[in-house]
C-alpha cells in the first residue's frame, strides 16, 4: 500500500508523458513478420491503443499488476520517468482495460486507495470495437482531461522515429474529427527515410551506447546503467547534407534549438516544463561529453561516404562557440579550428577537431 501510494503522487507530480511510455512499451514488444506498428484512436471520450506485436504472456500480466515490476532484461535509459512506465496512464484514465492474446482484464483505479492500480478485474466479453488480432489498450479518459488529449498526442513528433530501432510505424487516428495522421521511418543502404503524410525526409543516423559510471550518481536515473546517444544528420534526396536549417536537441520530445544543424537525441534530466535541459548537473555533463564520442563515431562514417566525405563541413556552419569558462555547460559542445583540424584533401582527419 505505501509503495502504491509513492507511486500515485510520482504520477501526479512528476508530469511523467503517458503517451511516450505506451511508445516505450510498443518498442520493448516482440514482432513477427509484420512491420512493427502502433496505432492511437481518438474515439467518444476513449484513447484506445493498438500495436501489432506477438501478444500477452503471462509474466507480462503479473508485470502490470506490480509495483517496479518489469520484463526488461537490463536497466537502460528510456523513454520517460523510470519507475512510472506504464501507470502514467492513470494520470488519465481512471479506467484501463487489456485484450491480448486471450487476456482480457482491466483496472479500475481510486485515486483515494491508490492500490487499485494494481488490482486486475477479469473482463467476459471483449468489446466490438477492439482488433483481437492485436494487443489493445483501453483508456477512458478522465473528463477534465478530454479537451487536452489532442495536445498529448500532437507531441508525438515524426523525429521519433529516427530514435527508435523496432517500430516502424505510428498512426493516429481522430475518428471524433475524421482526421488520420501516419508516420511510417525505413532504413536503407544506411540511410533513414521518415515519410510524415506526404512528406519526406531523410537522414544518417548514428547511435551508440554508454555504460554509466559507477561513480555517477543520479537520483533519477539511479537503475539505469546503460544509454543510448543519438546523432541524426538531414540529408537530401540525393544524400548530400541538408544543413538549410537548424535542428532541436531532444529528450526524445524536442526540447530546445540550440543552433546545431543535425539533431542531438539523449536521455537528460530537465525540468517539468521542459524547456530547457537542467545546468550544473553531472548527468547531463556527462551525456554532454558522450555526445562528441558519437559525434567522432559520425565523423569516421562520413570518410567512407563519398557524398558526405568533403561537404559534411555544412553541418558545422555557424554553430555558436561559448568560451571555455562559460557558466552555460551545454552549449555548445563543439570547439571547432577551422583552419587547423578539419578532413584533409584525402578525406582524413588531420587532428580530431573536438575539444
Amino acid at each position: 500500500m505505501k509503495d502504491a501510494s509513492k507511486l500515485a503522487k510520482e504520477i501526479h507530480t512528476k508530469n511523467p508523458h503517458f503517451i511516450f511510455e505506451l511508445i516505450q512499451n510498443a518498442e520493448d514488444n516482440e514482432y513477427k513478420d509484420r512491420t512493427p506498428t502502433i496505432k492511437f484512436i481518438i474515439d467518444s471520450g476513449r484513447l484506445i491503443i493498438q500495436n501489432n506485436e506477438k501478444g500477452f504472456e503471462e509474466k507480462n500480466v503479473w508485470a502490470l499488476c506490480g509495483i517496479g515490476e518489469t520484463t526488461k532484461t537490463k536497466a537502460v535509459g528510456y523513454i520517460g520517468e523510470k519507475g512510472i512506465g506504464f501507470k502514467s496512464v492513470f494520470m488519465v484514465a481512471n479506467k484501463v482495460q487489456i485484450y491480448s492474446k486471450g487476456f482480457q482484464f482491466g483496472f479500475n483505479y481510486d485515486e483515494k486507495n491508490p492500490v487499485t492500480m494494481i488490482i486486475p478485474e477479469w473482463i467476459d466479453e471483449p468489446p466490438d470495437f477492439i482488433d483481437v488480432n492485436q494487443t489493445n489498450i483501453v483508456l477512458s479518459i478522465k473528463p477534465e482531461i478530454k479537451s487536452e488529449l489532442p495536445k498529448y498526442i500532437e507531441e508525438i513528433h515524426p523525429s521519433l522515429l529516427l530514435f527508435l530501432k523496432k517500430l516502424r510505424r505510428i498512426e493516429i487516428e481522430d475518428r471524433d474529427n475524421c482526421k488520420l495522421k501516419r508516420l511510417e521511418g525505413h532504413e536503407k543502404h544506411g540511410i533513414v527515410e521518415v515519410t510524415y503524410d506526404d512528406t519526406k525526409s531523410y537522414w544518417k543516423v548514428i547511435r551508440r551506447s554508454f555504460l554509466v559510471p559507477k561513480n555517477l550518481i543520479e537520483e533519477r536515473r539511479k537503475n539505469v546503467t546503460e544509454t543510448e546517444v543519438v546523432l541524426a544528420f538531414p540529408l537530401k534526396e540525393d544524400g548530400f547534407p541538408d544543413a538549410s536549417a537548424t535542428q532541436s536537441v531532444f529528450a526524445f520530445l524536442p526540447v530546445r534549438n540550440y543552433g546545431f544543424r543535425f539533431i542531438i537525441q539523449a536521455d537528460f534530466l530537465l525540468p517539468v516544463s521542459r524547456e530547457d535541459i537542467i545546468k550544473d548537473n553531472a548527468w547531463n555533463e556527462w551525456l554532454r561529453d558522450c555526445v562528441v564520442s558519437v559525434f567522432l563515431d559520425a565523423l569516421k562514417e562520413f570518410k567512407a561516404n563519398p557524398k558526405l566525405r568533403h561537404s559534411f563541413c555544412d553541418y558545422l556552419d555557424e554553430v555558436v562557440v561559448a568560451p571555455s569558462n562559460s557558466p552555460y555547460k551545454f552549449s555548445p559542445i563543439f570547439r571547432i579550428h577551422y583552419n587547423d583540424r578539419l578532413p584533409n584533401a584525402h578525406g582524413g582527419i588531420s587532428h580530431g577537431f573536438i575539444e
